[in-house]
Parts: structure tokens; sequence; C-alpha cells
């Protein structure tokens, strides 16, 4: 699992000279999958189970927002505190974007599975039926 979160960092961000750089992907990537089903638990099975008006998209996007803008923070801070840079380079700035794409990525995904258990929410974001009128 480790190869494959090197491998899934290094597509976007590219291969970095330090070799420190596998210990923040690694470090990264196990967080950006914990925070991702923490996040999905809480909005499917905590919010969609209490406020039934919470199984709106724009609420679903809003979640995505907020995951997206978590895993980044706590990624960059977990880069910093690894590689203890001089300054802020450039790289940290693509790591963050990547991070923000791979958090909106992986919410989106994993709703596929968290969505058929929640009772208010099992159809939000993706519709599988039509809806279309018989008769």
């Amino acid at each position: 699992m480790d190869d494959f979160l090197i491998w899934l960092y290094q597509i976007l961000h590219g291969v970095q000279d330090d070799p420190l750089w596998d210990d923040v992907y690694i470090s990264s990537g196990w967080l950006l999958i914990i925070l991702t089903i923490l996040i999905l638990i809480f909005y499917y099975q905590v919010l969609n189970r209490y406020f039934i008006n919470w199984f709106k998209l724009k609420h679903w996007f809003l979640f995505m927002l907020v995951n997206s803008l978590l895993i980044t923070g706590v990624n960059t801070l977990v880069a910093i505190r690894i590689l203890e840079p001089p300054e802020y380079t450039p790289e940290f700035l693509s790591f963050a974007m990547t991070n923000f794409l791979y958090a909106a990525v992986f919410y989106a995904l994993f709703s596929l599975a968290f969505c058929w258990g929640s009772p208010h929410a099992k159809f939000t974001p993706y519709r599988f039926y039509s809806k279309s009128k018989k008769g």
C-alpha cells in the first residue's frame, strides 16, 4: 500500500530529489484516506440521520470543500514537519494542490460506498434511477 501511495502522489507531484518526500507521501496518503472516511461517516451517518434536510447536493459539495481544505492544510503541515525546509518552496504549493485534488476525488469515490448506509442521503450525490414519468 505504501508503494501505491508513493506512486499516486508522484503522478501529479512528480519525483522529488529529496528521499524524505516518500515519507511525506506515505503519511499524507494515510491521512487522506482516514480523514476522508471520518468526514464521510460524519456526513452520511450523523448529519443525515439526525438532520433530515442535510442530504442536498449543495451540502455534499460543502463537505467536499471542507474535506479538501482540511486535508490540504494537514498534509502541508506534515510535509513541513518531516522535511523541515529553510524556506517555503514551489514544491509545497504543488503538493498542496495535489492534496486538494486527491481529497476531492477520494471523497467522491468513497461516497459511492457510504451513501448506501444513509437513511436520508442514499442518492446524494449519485442517482442511479430514472425519474421518467410512467403513463
